[in-house]
This record gives C-alpha cells, structure tokens and sequence, in this order.
C-alpha cells in the first residue's frame, strides 16, 4: 500500500480549508475556527493569509495560542522583527514557554543579537523541548543558534529525538 502523495495531502488540506472557511461563514466571531483557518493556511505556505486569520482570532479574542503561531507565520516569512516583538510581548505578559523562547532565539539570531538568542537558549532543556509545538521544529536554525545550543546540556540526544531540522554538529554524528 502506497502512502500518501505530496498532492493528495495539500489537497486533503485545501478541502479542510474550504470546509473550515464555509464553517465560519456561518459563525464568523469563532475565534477557534479562524485560528484553525490559520494554521491551516500555515501549512499550505500561505503566510499572508494565516496572518490574516490570526489577526481576526485576535480581535475577537486575544489568545497568547493566536499570537504566538502569528509570530510563527511571521519568522516563516522572514519577519523577524515582527516576530521578535510579538514573542516578546507575550513574556511580558508572563507567558513563557520553551516555544516562546526558541522562537525568540530564532529570531535574534537571524536579527545579529546572538547575545539574546544565547540567554533564551539558555531556558531550554530536553524536557521543554518536548513541549515545543512541531512547526517551529521543522524552521531551519541557523548555524550561529545551532553553536549557542550546543553549549546547553544533552542537545544531541534532543535533536535526534525531536529531528530538528538542521546541519548537525560532528559532535552530534552517530559514526
């Protein structure tokens, strides 16, 4: 049994759109519904679109989930200070958490401050990084970020249990 194509998925998630976008049609204050919108779009690319969504789950309920998967769409369209702004508005507000903070790593680097990008680093352990939502595992980290994280305790047990993407250190190499 063959498994599923690339074009049988991205269109098994153009029908789940459609049908979420028919859903709020009918219930357009669905905060829920419109974050799902979004992070749908997020995983057909359409970053300007989950933008969008997110944006209008917000007004209508200002979810730290919204804010941090539209700071998500953000760094996947290279907006890192948009993103780094977003993220760090949400630690202001108490909310922190090993996603926030490997974002918040994320986007430092690519923005020059590896001084910031190594003291968010500094939060993550194995077990948090249990807790990082799939998407930003599957950014593409940059190679300064990879040298800061490697400095923390047991990285490369947690890059092979959580298959970062990204080039792995010789000191992470099984041979």
């Amino acid at each position: 049994m063959d498994g599923i194509t690339d074009n049988q998925a991205m269109n098994a998630l153009q029908e789940k759109l459609q049908r979420l976008q028919q859903f709020q049609q009918a219930d357009p204050s669905n905060s829920q519904l419109l974050h799902d919108i979004g992070r749908t779009h997020m995983q057909l690319h359409q970053f300007q679109e989950a933008l969008s969504a997110f944006d209008a789950a917000l007004a209508i309920r200002p979810e730290a989930i919204y804010a941090f998967d539209k700071a998500t769409a953000w760094l996947a369209m290279e907006q890192y200070p948009q993103a780094k702004a977003l993220l760090e508005n949400l630690l202001e507000q108490g909310i922190d958490n090993a996603g926030i903070r490997f974002n918040l790593a994320y986007a430092s680097t690519y923005l020059g401050d590896s001084t910031a990008s190594a003291e968010h680093l500094q939060h993550l352990s194995e077990e948090d990084l249990s807790q990082i939502p799939m998407p930003v595992l599957s950014l593409p980290v940059p190679n300064i970020l990879m040298a800061n994280w490697m400095k923390q305790p047991k990285p490369c047990k947690a890059i092979w249990q959580y298959g970062l993407m990204m080039p792995l250190p010789k000191a992470c190499w099984p041979w």
